[in-house]
């Protein structure tokens, strides 16, 4: 994952780009420090059955805009 310098903050902007690929429409769990896929689902219920820690995010389909926010 390549980080980049963010000009409007101190966050850096992070691409997803390879880490997510392949994995359009379904549900992730990121690993606490985003650079790892700890496991993948077609729906959130399927996903949350099997996780026990991470980031949950849905995955746009190809083509779409989409910026997470990590809070």
């Amino acid at each position: 994952m390549k980080e980049r310098e963010s000009p409007d903050n101190d966050l850096p902007s992070m691409d997803f780009t390879e880490l997510l690929d392949g994995l359009s429409g379904k549900w992730v769990v990121l690993s606490e420090d985003k650079r790892k896929v700890l496991y993948s689902a077609d729906s959130l219920t399927d996903l949350v059955e099997d996780m026990d820690e991470g980031i949950v995010m849905m995955v746009p389909s190809s083509g779409t805009v989409y910026i997470p926010s990590f809070v």
